[in-house]
């Protein structure tokens, strides 16, 4: 269709946004949107009556938005001649950087630290969860080649430690109260807190009897779970988060002969163990969350999914 074509002097007005416009297309926009929008609202001429039209703009960046503002006010103010050809300040005058320009370097800055700060958390990832001599694998020519497996992505940036460096402000983890722990943990938990905060509220009580469990799970049992480690998400973790994988899972059949293991299990227990967290922990944890969290979703009825669901059904 044809383009959109308005003359600067039907220009009323170039409108930034603080809050989501009335306008039901933005009902559903998410809030990131408004900051980069910007109104145009200008008279329609060439007709009897003026009438009042307006069009919005989405900007890639809040910078970009800034941007157009503040062009389009050089313009009404000097003239696009002279905005052209740089007649906007007096003679000799420095440029100072604009509101706009100073919004985007800093975007610029924040995206760079990032980057680098995400390649510098995976290094130091790597280092933590699989420390030692590389295990090498074979090119097509026969050629000894070092390889590491690739090792979780976790999402962590210098915002996120800001915001619990801030809120801690000298104390430990454990003095946070839940209402205090509640809005960090939504907005992002950095991995050194995750050992503090987990076995707090992800830990069944007196769960700690895997050295003297592991070796009295049935056979049967104990092939299903050989079936199944190799299967468990291979590229994240090392031979020996695999053996305490294996224990656990083992020492748990032997404590529950109700459940015994259930197939799914070994992907709970694997979130706790990639993390990095001793055997005593990975082996509460999946004891809670078997048994207080999800309880009766992995015996052989399935009896708490079937519950869950007809509950889910009724309410959908």
């Amino acid at each position: 269709s044809g383009g959109l074509s308005v003359q600067l002097k039907e220009l009323k007005c170039v409108e930034g946004h603080r809050e989501r416009p009335a306008s039901p297309i933005f009902r559903t926009a998410e809030r990131d949107v408004v900051p980069r929008l910007i109104t145009l609202r200008w008279n329609q001429t060439g007709r009897q009556l003026q009438t009042g039209q307006y069009a919005h703009l989405i900007f890639s960046t809040r910078s970009d938005a800034r941007a157009f503002t503040a062009g389009m006010d050089q313009v009404r103010q000097h003239g696009a001649g002279a905005v052209l050809a740089g007649r906007c300040r007096e003679d000799g005058a420095v440029a100072e950087p604009t509101a706009w320009q100073i919004e985007r370097g800093r975007e610029r800055f924040v995206a760079a630290r990032r980057s680098r700060f995400i390649a510098q958390l995976r290094e130091a990832l790597q280092t933590f969860f699989f420390p030692g001599e590389p295990s090498l694998a074979v090119d097509e020519a026969g050629t000894a080649l070092p390889s590491y497996p690739s090792g979780p992505l976790l999402w962590e940036d210098a915002d996120m430690h800001m915001r619990w460096l801030e809120s801690l402000s000298g104390r430990s983890v454990g003095e946070l109260t839940q209402e205090e722990l509640k809005p960090l943990i939504a907005a992002g938990m950095p991995l050194k807190y995750r050992h503090q905060v987990w076995p707090r509220y992800f830990s069944k009580p007196g769960a700690d009897e895997v050295e003297s469990l592991h070796h009295n799970a049935p056979d049967d049992v104990s092939h299903q779970i050989e079936l199944d480690l190799p299967r468990t998400h291979p590229e994240l973790m090392a031979e020996e988060q695999r053996s305490l994988l294996r224990r656990v899972l083992n020492a748990y059949a032997a404590r529950n002969a109700v459940i015994g293991y259930c197939q799914g299990m070994n992907f709970l227990a694997m979130v706790f163990v990639i993390l990095g967290f001793p055997e005593t922990t990975v082996f509460a944890g999946l004891c809670y969350i078997v048994e207080d969290l999800l309880p009766g979703c992995h015996g052989r009825s399935l009896e708490g999914y079937v519950r869950d669901a007809s509950v889910l059904d009724v309410l959908v």
